[in-house]
């Protein structure tokens, strides 16, 4: 006994080390839950915060794109009205041209334009140009200081998965070192006769393996959630390289432009040079164009204003980009040491706006261009205008004889008109009558008709009793007498019954005749064109009131007659029967 009590006590403390390993492996394990907790919230609170900056960039990004859409809307109204005007007055300038103003002029007022338009916009071409090589410079600063960022969060993404799989494996190998120790404890336990130390050992294992099923799971939604940054993470880094590489299409682009304005600007100063040859040779001609050209020189002045304005407009643009850049320099220098991705943030704001001020130079650029043509071609009509003008006192006088002999013959269509609708009125007048003598003969068919059919039912009746009499009475009564006076009368009403529906049917003729005459008239109302606007809509009010009069329905012709409700069931059983309606 003093044995087995003995061997019991052994086994009873190893278990309880081997109870005190496990409980030291759980705390173990959840301290390095703990630190997995932590960096995953670490994690998500830069996720979060990656997304507030992403959200942030997006509205300002549609905030600037709604603004450039207005600018260039504007830009684009503006520029549309100019061409417009442009391209009447260059059309008004040709026709006088041809006929007027010899070359010679022509070419002194352009290259003098353009000498006045030239010198005021080169300084400032070459001011553009200084300040797009700095942004090129800024472009690649930046571009570099990118990759440079890109490579260190490759760095602590590779270091991040180095620690996550050490812990991983550090976890792996203390839950088999727990497996083992659990399945000797459960030998042990087999063996031994504590049964209640048993029962709580199996219960505590049951309680350990649900908190190890449940660390797994949260294991499991951190891996799952560390998965979704990474993702999230890879479309930011392939939504940056596209718009970098877009960046650089735009600049290649904006490269190829600069070198053609330069390329045209060479070939404006070499006509520049060409026409100054010219010049000298034609300044007596000069003095001619002067006087017509101060009339010309309060719509320069006025394209002058707009230009200022649209200068204005760009200049103020530039000083809010400059404003914009110095307070984004000095954010980047601030945040730069605490957090790289918002500098990325900042990056994107300067290319927005100067994208928009790229677009805005374009624009300027496209209306001085524009401006010169303008004023090359409003040149050519200094002396075409008093021609035209002649022209249009001419034209002017032969519309004045024209609207004359138009009004004449008007006066006469319309007295032509109201003839015709008098005499349309007449018809309707006329059909209105014939419609009421229709109207009374089918009432008379009607009631002729009913009572035919009351004096067949009396006729019957008759035969019936004389039938019975004669019978009684073969000797003082002669039979022959009394059956032919009911057949005398229906013969009488079936001969006034047929010369009604003769009737009928004349009348009906009538009314097609005259429809077909109203109908005729108003076709020629119709194609007759020259009576204008006013008997189109005469004609339409007379078919109007024609289908008004024609097509109704016999109800409404019997509240227009006074017929009451038995007349007129009388005169729809009448329409079904002849299968008319007028």
């Amino acid at each position: 006994m003093s044995e087995n009590y003995s061997h019991i006590l052994e086994e009873n403390a190893n278990l309880k080390r081997a109870l005190a390993q496990s409980q030291q492996i759980i705390q173990r394990t959840a301290n390095d839950y703990e630190t997995l907790k932590q960096i995953h919230e670490d994690y998500k609170l830069q996720g979060e915060r990656l997304k507030k900056d992403n959200d942030e960039l997006n509205n300002k990004n549609l905030t600037l794109l709604n603004d450039k859409r207005d600018l260039e809307n504007q830009f684009d109204s503006t520029i549309r009205n100019l061409k417009i005007a442009i391209e009447q007055k260059q059309r008004e300038i040709e026709e006088i041209q041809s006929k007027i103003i010899p070359s010679f002029d022509q070419d002194m007022l352009r290259i003098k334009i353009i000498n006045e338009l030239e010198l005021p916009h080169k300084a400032q071409l070459e001011a553009k140009q200084e300040e797009l090589e700095k942004f090129q410079e800024q472009a690649f600063d930046y571009k570099r200081q990118i990759e440079v960022i890109n490579n260190k969060i490759e760095l602590t993404q590779k270091e991040h998965n180095r620690e996550v799989q050490a812990i991983k494996e550090r976890h792996q190998l203390e839950i088999s070192e727990y497996i083992r120790e659990v399945q000797e404890l459960n030998e042990k336990i087999d063996e031994s006769r504590e049964k209640e130390q048993l029962r709580k050992a199996r219960r505590e294992l049951e309680d350990l393996k649900m908190r190890h099923n449940t660390k797994e799971q949260e294991a499991e939604e951190l891996r799952r959630e560390r998965d979704q940054i990474r993702e999230e993470k890879n479309e930011l880094m392939i939504k940056y390289s596209k718009q970098l590489d877009y960046e650089r299409s735009e600049k290649r682009i904006y490269k190829s432009e600069s070198e053609k304005i330069g390329i045209r600007v060479r070939y404006l100063e070499e006509e520049f040079k060409k026409n100054k040859i010219k010049l000298d040779s034609l300044n007596n001609g000069i003095e001619m164009a002067g006087r017509e050209k101060d009339s010309l020189n309060d719509e320069i002045r006025k394209k002058d204003d707009l230009i200022h304005q649209l200068q204005r407009r760009i200049a103020e643009i530039e000083d809010e980009h400059i404003n914009s850049e110095t307070k984004n320099h000095q954010q980047t220098t601030k945040i730069y040491n605490e957090e790289h991705e918002k500098y990325l943030d900042e990056r994107n704001k300067n290319i927005a706006i100067q994208r928009e001020f790229e677009s805005l130079r374009r624009h300027y650029d496209e209306l001085t261009e524009e401006n010169k043509d303008l004023r090359g071609k409003l040149s050519k009509d200094l002396s075409s205008l008093r021609a035209e003008n002649m022209n249009v006192q001419e034209e002017n006088n032969k519309n004045r004889r024209q609207i004359t002999s138009l009004t004449k013959q008007i006066e006469e269509l319309e007295k032509q008109a109201d003839k015709r609708e008098n005499f349309i009125n007449d018809q309707e007048r006329e059909l209105e009558n014939t419609r009421k003598k229709y109207r009374e003969t089918l009432l008379k068919v009607s009631i002729t008709e009913a009572e035919n059919e009351e004096l067949k039912i009396r006729g019957g009746l008759n035969k019936t009793n004389q039938t019975f009499n004669n019978t009684q009475q073969q000797q003082f009564q002669n039979p022959d007498n009394r059956q032919q006076q009911p057949e005398q009368d229906t013969y009488a009403l079936q001969q006034e019954i047929n010369r009604l529906k003769r009737q009928n049917q004349k009348l009906k003729l009538k009314l097609q005749e005259a429809n077909d005459k109203i109908v005729d008239l108003l076709q020629k109302r119709m194609n007759s064109s020259s009576t204008g606007a006013n008997l189109q809509q005469q004609n339409q009010q007379n078919e109007r009131h024609f289908q008004q009069t024609n097509y109704y329905t016999y109800e409404e012709q019997g509240t227009a007659t006074g017929y009451n409700d038995d007349e007129q069931q009388i005169m729809k059983k009448i329409d079904q029967e002849y299968g008319h309606r007028y």
